[in-house]
Order: C-alpha cells, then sequence, then structure tokens
C-alpha cells in the first residue's frame, strides 16, 4: 500500500464528506442543530469511550472554536457517513467524526480522527510531507501547504471545492492517528490558519 493511495483516500473521504456535511445541515433547523448540554454531555462521554481494540481514547470537547458540538440527529448522521466511509476504506480503523456549528450559512467545522488499520501499519509506508501534497493534488486541491511540526507529525491544508462548496481542508498524521478537519463558510481564514487550528482540534480530541 503506497503511502500517497492512503493520503488520497483520506482526501477523497474528506471531500465527499463536506458535500454530506452542508446538504445534511442545509435540511436541518437551526432550532433542532442547538445541542442541549444533556445531549452534548453524553455525546462527549460516548466518544471518550474508546472502540474495542482501540488505544486511542477520543474525546469531542462541547465548544471548539466557539461553535458547539452540533449532536443533533442530523449531525450524527453526517457523522455517522463519514465514518463509515473511512471504515470501507479497509486502511482504517476506529474512525471517529463531530460536526461544530449549527448554522449552514456560518462557519462550520468538522474534525474526524482516525486509527491505521493492521495492514495499513504493515503494509503501508511513512506518510511524509511529499505523500500529502501528492494526495491533496489527486483530489484537485493545487495550492496545498505542508507543515512540519515535532516529534513526526506532518501535516497539510488546502483549498478545495465539491459540487460548488469551497473549503480548506487539512490532514495531520502522527504515529498514533491521523486526523483531519474541513472548514467551511470561512471557518478558517488562511492555509496556515486552518494548520494551527487542526493541531489545537485534534489535541484537544485526544488524537
Amino acid at each position: 500500500m503506497r503511502p500517497r493511495r492512503t493520503v488520497a483516500s483520506l482526501a477523497f473521504a474528506v471531500i465527499w464528506g463536506v458535500a454530506v456535511l452542508v446538504a445534511g445541515c442545509a435540511s436541518s433547523s437551526t432550532s433542532s442543530t442547538a445541542p442541549s448540554s444533556a445531549s452534548s454531555s453524553a455525546s462527549s462521554a460516548a466518544a471518550a469511550q474508546p472502540t474495542s481494540g482501540s488505544g486511542v481514547a477520543i474525546h469531542f470537547p462541547a465548544t471548539l472554536f466557539g461553535l458547539p458540538h452540533n449532536t443533533s440527529a442530523q449531525a450524527q448522521l453526517v457523522a455517522s457517513k463519514f465514518t463509515q466511509t473511512l471504515a470501507m476504506l479497509g486502511m482504517f480503523s476506529h474512525p471517529h467524526a463531530a460536526l461544530y456549528g449549527s448554522d449552514p450559512s456560518s462557519a462550520l467545522v468538522m474534525v474526524g480522527i482516525t486509527e491505521l488499520s493492521a495492514r495499513a501499519k504493515k503494509y503501508g509506508q511513512k506518510i511524509t510531507g511529499a505523500s500529502l501534497r501528492t494526495g491533496f493534488l489527486m483530489q484537485g486541491s493545487n495550492d496545498v501547504q505542508v507543515f512540519h511540526a515535532s516529534g513526526g507529525v506532518r501535516q497539510a491544508c488546502g483549498h478545495a471545492n465539491r459540487n460548488g462548496i469551497a473549503f480548506i481542508m487539512c490532514l495531520r498524521a502522527d504515529t498514533k492517528t491521523v486526523g483531519m478537519v474541513v472548514y467551511v463558510n470561512g471557518a478558517a481564514s488562511s492555509l496556515s490558519n486552518a494548520a494551527s487550528k487542526t493541531s489545537q482540534a485534534i489535541t484537544a480530541s485526544g488524537g
């Protein structure tokens, strides 16, 4: 399994998820998307429990960048479809996703965190800055920027467009997890701002 295939699959899932995210949010009312404190706490508690066999406990915060964790039924469906896409690819395990923001015309952020599957760890190659760049280019993001961090973390962000929806997507890989964050409707002001926010989002969620 080549690293660019792994990253291209991640990029595909992210871009596909954006179309689902915005379409799903648009079909739900603002009142139904505003999470109650009880439902938010219950959702966060559930997310904090590691899936069987997982070594990473994911706990999505109640708010992120001033946006509420959307725990409505519609938002959970969007997140579920996104994680199912990752799971079907066969190279990821224990995927988690959360949507932040309740108004489809305002800032929206989707956070996804997954582990590499045993197969990907055994046969795959190390994800590098070059493979991240290739994966983004294969998905039509021509302005991708690679951001290097300490501890072997590799991260890339780029602008993309799917079905008329413009957004910034970032992928972040370290030795334990792969994270992806999508910024819609100005949720990130630039690629460097998105990169900074992505590091914060993945860290805050335990990835």
